[in-house]
């Protein structure tokens, strides 16, 4: 594919050419630098993750982490933070970032390591020039502290947390069991209560009376209680990168308590786009004995609120 063919592509694709934008550094002569609204509302995204963390607290976002660094007063030049490296190409894609690379111009590895110092930062070394330009590499989390230090390279091993915004649905009977159902692709005896995706512009509820119709054909159901807050699970290693396209690293769910008003004939799973091949009503206290294990947490804490709801 030649250049003038890749540009067309990229014009497509919703690119513009950025115009009167002149960074400072070198380049070769018929560089082209291209903008594009989607990429910018997902970079902004981006930065609102957690930069770093301390007691499993966040400390500091990445936009709080660039303003910060760019607040330090050296060099009366306009200062510049780059996000480079493949979190680019990743989220181009809509991956899951293993780790963000961040450029600073006109600030000195020395004050970077002076300043990680005074911010308690935990800093080892900061790669860069004397005064042009600094790098610093934001990196995944490990157990057991902070790790990967590569030659001058300065890593912070936090993880970028990615999460779907999900809805559930725990609906009671007349007899206040509750509905579980075992997903089609899924051969293990896993059970799990109707769930999905929130949609652009959708509040909670529209999104959770939608997956319900959606997944189980119900429609007659009468809202009981909204559970307070998000709760979040993440998925295994193994699972990492292979579910949801790579998108995400687990769910953020908000759970709604509902009473179905109709008859079991109304509930038929095999709708266009079957999520579920078994459907039954069993005792709440019975659901943390059915579910996979990396979201047991969720029901625990599900069944423990609701528990105070019905009784």
């Amino acid at each position: 594919m030649t250049i003038v063919e890749k540009r067309k592509n990229l014009s497509k694709a919703g690119y513009s050419i950025a115009k009167n934008y002149n960074p400072p550094f070198d380049y070769p002569d018929g560089t082209k630098f291209y903008t594009n609204p989607e990429m910018d509302v997902k970079i902004d995204k981006l930065l609102e993750n957690c930069a770093l963390k301390k007691k499993n607290k966040c400390e500091i976002n990445f936009k709080e982490a660039i303003n910060k660094i760019n607040n330090i007063k050296q060099n009366k030049k306009k200062r510049w933070c780059f996000i480079a490296g493949g979190v680019i190409r990743d989220i181009m894609h809509d991956l899951q970032p293993k780790d963000v690379d961040l450029k600073f111009t006109f600030i000195s590895k020395k004050t970077l390591d002076e300043k990680c110092k005074q911010w308690s930062w935990p800093c080892i070394s900061v790669y860069g020039t004397n005064d042009t330009w600094s790098y610093i590499k934001f990196m995944e989390d490990q157990p057991g502290g902070f790790e990967g230090l590569e030659g001058m390279s300065f890593h912070k091993k936090y993880a970028l947390r990615f999460f779907e915004n999900n809805v559930n649905a725990l609906m009671y009977d007349v007899e206040n069991k509750v509905f579980v159902a075992k997903r089609i692709d899924n051969p293990k005896n896993f059970w799990q209560m109707p769930q999905g995706g929130v949609d652009r512009g959708e509040d909670y509820l529209t999104a959770a009376y939608r997956e319900l119709e959606e997944e189980t054909s119900i429609k007659n159901v009468d809202l009981i209680k909204e559970l307070d807050g998000l709760i979040s699970y993440e998925l295994p290693k193994n699972l990492l990168g292979v579910i949801w396209k790579g998108k995400y690293r687990g769910q953020e769910q908000k759970w709604f308590v509902m009473r179905f008003l109709g008859k079991d004939t109304e509930i038929n799973i095999k709708t266009e786009y079957p999520e579920f091949c078994e459907w039954k009503w069993i005792d709440l206290e019975n659901i943390t004995d059915l579910v996979v294990d990396f979201k047991l947490h969720v029901y625990v804490d599900v069944k423990k609120k609701v528990k105070e709801i019905i009784s």
